[in-house]
């Protein structure tokens, strides 16, 4: 193996520059207003969810991880989401004006409610 004298400093920087870009959008996605979940676009399951959509909801993180959305009441039941999650794939894009959302406790909220797909390492999410 040979060693080139700039390619550590190299690799080090790029190293540098992923986690300073990782930490960035951690930033952005742990205080944006905006309810955000991440979804496994095979299993329909949360994978993520950001502070905001937890205390909008007044579940913990931890309640909404590996749920499908229906049994966290983003949808009325399991039908209703499954066919969502078909438009989602078909049309890689859904929006519904006001949706209802029930929190934990009960209450009613009508929000916007944007999804796309994207690939995460290969993967739709």
């Amino acid at each position: 193996m040979t060693y080139e004298p700039g390619e550590a400093t190299s690799q080090s920087k790029i190293t540098e520059d992923l986690q300073a870009s990782e930490i960035r959008y951690r930033r952005l996605f742990e205080s944006a207003r905006d309810g955000i979940l991440i979804l496994d676009a095979v299993s329909r399951k949360i994978t993520d969810v950001n502070p905001f959509m937890t205390e909008l909801l007044g579940y913990s993180r931890e309640e909404f991880l590996g749920k499908e959305l229906w049994e966290i009441g983003l949808f009325k039941d399991k039908d209703e989401s499954q066919a969502a999650f078909r438009e989602l794939q078909a049309r890689g894009y859904i929006r519904y004006e006001d949706m209802p959302l029930q929190t934990k406790a009960g209450k009613q909220w009508n929000v916007e409610f944007i999804s796309n797909v994207y690939l995460e390492d290969g993967n739709q999410v």
